[in-house]
């Protein structure tokens, strides 16, 4: 069980006293804007690796009663529980699950008492329907970061930053761990040229902090992605081959992108109506990234591809190889006029 009142600064002490340590603390910052307003309700989703835990330390060395000035004396600013567990690691327990959320909604909502609620995990808040339990939180995923984009990965500078003092080929890493795209906010006077065409920095490109951290570290450019809890059960969800899954998986794996409709997924790790939800899932899972704009998912690297070629090993995917490598023969050779090859 986590101590949720006053954790301390110990854990966030530890990370700065790291030898590969990024700076992040400029997100206290937009979370003192919210303070004690309506906005203070804050729900974070992002994957694993991706520095929830590391975030929410600072926040509970920031806001805590001990004295922690000295942690942020050098800062840019001059443990904790991932609250969707029971939903990842009890999917079954719909009973357990309603009696949680009633338990924080019961204890947050419209408190006198609250002046900030952070809450983080990999999956979005749980919906019922088309609403949620805990409607009360403005929520920040790995879909919709909004003002903490800069902080829901590194950066292209950071990771520039690190590959500089490190000696790494920025190129080499970029190849690798880049391609999580994400949108952030559109600064008011930045407004009439984005109506225009004229602004387009508001989309973000971040890595993986974990995978960066040990490239670096090592030298070595390989896959460093963990295997989670969620591996095993995350092939069979595709093995179910909703709506053709299978095939789009394919096409990603080619290097293709897929159109899909994020809006029906559930946030929940059972409740799979089609081939969108899962691949919704694999967003919030790191496994995929997303184009707003144009509602598209792609494999972000060369570190996800890999991860999908274990994804895809059984001989349930042969058949699928096959066909799409057929039908990319028949393509080629329909543009070539290659009559004697499309007859065949």
């Amino acid at each position: 069980m986590g101590t949720y009142l006053n954790p301390g600064s110990d854990r966030f002490e530890e990370t700065t006293n790291t030898e590969i340590y990024v700076d992040k603390t400029e997100m206290i910052s937009y979370l003192n804007k919210i303070l004690k307003t309506e906005k203070k309700y804050v729900s974070v989703s992002r994957p694993r690796r991706f520095g929830k835990s590391i975030a929410a330390n600072m926040l509970c060395a920031y806001y805590g009663k001990g004295d922690s000035r000295a942690l942020f004396d050098s800062s840019k600013l001059a443990g904790c529980d991932e609250w969707d567990a029971v939903f990842r690691e009890r999917k079954n327990d719909k009973e357990g699950q309603t009696l949680y959320l009633d338990f924080l909604r019961d204890w947050l909502k419209d408190k006198s008492y609250v002046a900030l609620a952070y809450m983080t995990g990999i999956l979005p808040i749980k919906k019922y329907g088309k609403h949620s339990a805990l409607n009360m939180f403005d929520e920040y995923s790995i879909i919709a970061p909004m003002q903490l984009a800069p902080y829901t990965g590194f950066t292209e500078e950071e990771v520039k930053d690190l590959c500089s003092e490190y000696n790494m080929q920025y190129e080499d890493v970029s190849d690798w761990y880049d391609g999580y795209e994400i949108s952030t906010i559109i600064p008011v006077e930045m407004r009439e040229k984005y109506r225009k065409g004229e602004y387009d920095k508001e989309k973000l490109y971040i890595y993986s902090p974990l995978s960066v951290v040990k490239a670096v570290s090592t030298g070595k450019i390989q896959n460093y992605w963990n295997k989670t809890e969620n591996y095993e059960a995350l092939a069979e969800y595709i093995r179910l081959n909703l709506d053709g899954l299978m095939d789009s998986v394919a096409l990603l794996m080619d290097g293709g992108r897929v159109k899909i409709d994020i809006s029906t997924y559930q946030n929940d790790m059972t409740s799979f109506y089609g081939r969108d939800d899962v691949l919704t899932m694999l967003i919030h899972l790191g496994y995929l990234s997303y184009d707003e704009k144009t509602g598209e998912v792609f494999i972000p690297n060369k570190e996800m591809l890999a991860e999908f070629k274990s994804l895809t090993k059984s001989d349930k995917w042969i058949g699928i190889f096959t066909s799409f490598k057929k039908s990319q023969e028949l393509l080629k050779a329909t543009w070539d006029c290659n009559e004697d090859k499309v007859a065949e």
